[in-house]
């Protein structure tokens, strides 16, 4: 991911949990001032689930803070504390439910009918859910975990209101309308709170990606019909997803199958959201991978085209035959006969004492084969070449 667009989402969620603060606290304080209007258990149990809602919104804006250092000690990042962070936020969720539930059941009903107090709840809902869904959008965009439990929060105060206000509303006839809306508001923030707790849970334990989200990786990688997936493996830390793949990469030439490896970790970051890496770790097919060793009667100077004849091995050293070059006693089409004679024989690398001279069929073969200039290497084949 390009460090101007880090910069530029981290700059949004800190705008997001900022302003989720000033709205929270002036929401707690309207709801505390209807409380002392009409003596509304439900509205001052709301009043502290907006406080909680701030503080949540405190803890989230310093955990994006937190997050975006990277030290020698934590070369990773310290992403996994936007994930502490939520693990918090629930604890407060679940614990305004009991504090909704303890005003709820503990107290008779006192309610005071005024249409001030349903303006309060009204206004509260409204406010609320304008601000849940925004973090919810910002959260969406940027992959923040904090972000979407504090708008899940945020939503979850708007629902607690709507509760408020139809208790306050049917409090005129029915005065213990106002406890029993406290008790419904407490059923919501315990599935809110919990539902973020187990989510967070999970990334702290390295759980895998969630099932959606491996099925668009191996949607990518069945595009590519040359590799075959051994192991897939992702976690979330923070908003950003970790994958590791071991593939098997039928490809002659270890460059090419660098580049599959490239490709393949641009499909997955276009179609998953939130990569911060992606470790591939691949191998040749069992069938690839031939080694050429060319004899030279005169010594080697340079031309591969003047070997009599080409000894194949597989990768462990051991002899799989002896080839002719019949393109030395050509007067033309020398460099293409020889290359379609080891590209028949399925040659993947050359090895040679030395650097090739810098010639046209040099060039060709450079791109074919994988071309290795190791005398030591060259002299343990050579032995068995002769």
């Amino acid at each position: 991911m390009e460090k101007t667009q880090i910069k530029s989402e981290s700059k949004r969620e800190k705008i997001a949990a900022g302003l989720s603060i000033v709205v929270a606290l002036i929401l707690s304080l309207l709801k505390l001032g209807g409380f002392k209007l009409t003596g509304s258990h439900a509205l001052l149990a709301d009043s502290v689930h907006s406080l909680t809602d701030s503080i949540s919104s405190v803890l989230v804006l310093l955990g994006l803070y937190l997050s975006d250092i990277k030290t020698k000690k934590f070369p990773y990042g310290l992403y996994k504390l936007e994930n502490v962070v939520s693990l918090l936020l629930s604890f407060f969720i679940i614990g305004s439910g009991f504090e909704i539930l303890k005003k709820a059941i503990g107290s008779s009903a006192l309610l005071k009918y005024r249409t001030d107090g349903l303006i309060i709840a009204g206004f509260s809902v409204l406010l609320s859910l304008i601000l849940g869904f925004y973090k919810l959008y910002i959260s969406g965009k940027t992959g923040s975990p904090s972000l979407k439990s504090d708008g899940i929060h945020s939503l979850s105060d708007a629902l607690s209101s709507v509760v408020v206000f139809t208790g306050i509303f049917l409090s005129k006839t029915h005065p213990a309308t106002d406890n029993i809306s406290g008790i419904i508001v407490v059923v919501l923030l315990f599935f809110a709170g919990g539902e973020i707790f187990i989510q967070s849970l999970k990334v702290l334990l390295d759980a895998s990606l969630p099932e959606s989200d491996m099925t668009k990786i191996i949607a990518v990688l069945a595009k590519f019909p040359d590799v075959e997936v051994k192991t897939i493996k992702g976690r979330r830390s923070g908003k950003y997803a970790f994958v590791e793949l071991s593939l098997v990469i039928k490809e002659r030439l270890y460059r090419k199958a660098h580049v599959i490896t490239e490709e393949i970790e641009h499909a997955i970051k276009n179609r998953l959201k939130g990569i911060e890496s992606i470790t591939i770790h691949y191998e040749p097919s069992e069938e690839s991978n031939v080694i050429a060793i060319p004899f030279f009667e005169s010594g080697f100077a340079g031309k591969i085209i003047e070997a009599s004849h080409f000894c194949l091995f597989n990768e462990k050293g051991k002899p799989l035959r002896k080839i002719e070059n019949e393109a030395v006693l050509l007067e033309r089409g020398k460099g293409v006969t020889m290359v379609k004679e080891l590209l028949k024989n399925s040659v993947d690398i050359i090895v040679v004492p030395g650097m090739l001279e810098a010639t046209g069929i040099s060039a060709i073969i450079d791109q074919l084969f994988e071309v290795k200039a190791d005398s030591s290497l060259y002299k343990k084949f050579i032995k068995k070449c002769r």
